[in-house]
């Protein structure tokens, strides 16, 4: 039998249920939801505190009072009985999915709702869950008090819920899992004129090696500062050894390091461990880019980024399987984009272009980026013609969303 939260071989149900006592719903999605949770176990404890109570009885409340909460708020519930494998009477269970529904679609509190699983599809059988991913609107307070009265209500009514809460949308989709029914959703109704008005327009060009990114972004960013535009081009991966301490880049050092004591990158497929420092690293080099970009970011600008988080993706996973936890920081502290393009190139012709790339590192690469387009809601260019070609097309897009004829779903600017 496989655990059905890991995809291996099952560990001893001790511990699972510490793990869940301890982390349950707990995560890099997930961090206002944390927040609440050591707010209000903070408030327990110093309630305890200035009651004078001993500390051997405050860490006996919290320990009582926590292990209550997993059970009633945080999930446990859910845990306990999808580890028994409880089962309800269809006609209930199904009545429950749409009150639970309902539930969401009237929710101030919610600003993104998606069931997936069974229920989704309308196939539940006695044993299946309501599986929910739900985004906050803010301050997202309201958001975890109504998912923990999801819970609280599962609870009561002895009914399957197992409900994650995501502090941003771009998680969901990183999470997602298909089927899926969107419950609510956020519509951009702002056009394309007032964006660059007010905070500015962030156009990011993704793509392999050689599918023409720089060029385009630089042909890009002359077309409008000749329509008047203030524009300016930006390179969105990490910094080089260069400009002194304030391009130091970690985890360019730490593979510095890596090949002075007599590795190359290719081992890193070899060395989860090494790969996983590898990619924290990126993380805080990534943090810099950003900070950088923000003061790009102004109104009444169109910053052209050439390569971006889904390139750092692609990146990192060019040295070994991804890892979810820093794919979605990576994506949850990028400003989101306005305009994301995909530059898509036959790897062969991209090679012809730029041959500092084998072949099949091209291939692998377009495969990844193919698998996160969707993911990343990426507008796909084809970038096999002239430069003149490609940069008509894209500029053709920047136009149009300029002038309000598109308005894809965007979030509010970090920050």
């Amino acid at each position: 039998m496989k655990d059905r939260y890991r995809g291996r071989p099952e560990r001893p149900t001790w511990r699972i249920l510490l793990g869940s006592w301890l982390l349950e719903g707990v995560g890099w999605f997930a961090l206002a939801e944390s927040l609440g949770r050591a707010i209000t176990e903070g408030l327990v404890i110093l309630f305890l505190w200035v009651s004078g109570v001993p500390f051997a009885l405050i860490l006996l409340g919290w320990l009582l009072y926590h292990t209550a909460a997993w059970f009633l708020l945080y999930g446990g519930y859910a845990k306990l009985r999808s580890m028994r494998e409880g089962a309800s009477r269809l006609d209930r269970l199904y009545r429950y999915r749409d009150r639970v529904i309902e539930a969401v679609r009237r929710s101030r509190w919610i600003r993104v709702g998606v069931l997936y699983g069974s229920a989704a599809r309308g196939q539940m059988n006695k044993r299946s869950d309501v599986d929910l991913m739900l985004v906050p609107e803010r301050p997202r307070i309201g958001g975890v008090l109504f998912v923990w009265g999801l819970r609280l209500a599962s609870v009561l009514r002895r009914m399957p819920l197992e409900v994650s809460l995501m502090d941003v949308e771009r998680y969901v989709a990183l999470r997602q899992r298909h089927p899926t029914v969107v419950l609510k959703d956020v519509v951009n109704s702002v056009p394309g004129s007032e964006q660059l008005a007010s905070v500015g327009v962030l156009l990011t060009i993704s793509g392999i090696d050689g599918s023409g990114k720089t060029t385009v972004a630089k042909e890009i960013v002359r077309t409008l500062q000749g329509q008047g535009v203030s524009a300016t081009y930006f390179y969105g991966h990490r910094p080089f050894f260069r400009g002194g301490l304030r391009s130091l880049s970690p985890a360019l050092a730490f593979k510095a390091i890596w090949r002075r004591i007599g590795n190359s990158p290719e081992n890193l497929r070899s060395f989860p461990a090494a790969k996983f420092l590898l990619d924290l690293l990126t993380v805080v080099d990534y943090i810099g880019v950003q900070a950088r970009l923000a003061r790009q970011l102004r109104p009444g600008s169109v910053v052209v980024v050439d390569r971006y988080a889904v390139d750092v993706i692609v990146y990192l996973r060019s040295f070994g399987p991804g890892h979810q936890t820093v794919e979605g920081l990576l994506t949850g502290i990028s400003f989101p984009p306005d305009v994301a393009l995909l530059f898509e190139i036959d790897p062969s012709r991209a090679r012809e272009r730029k041959r500092e790339e084998p072949l099949e590192a091209l291939t692998r690469a377009a495969q990844e980026y193919e698998k996160l387009a969707p993911v990343h809601r990426l507008t796909k260019i084809d970038a096999n013609g002239p430069v003149n070609e490609v940069r008509s097309n894209v500029m053709r897009i920047v136009d149009a969303y300029l002038r309000g004829k598109t308005s894809p779903v965007k979030n509010d600017h970090p920050g």
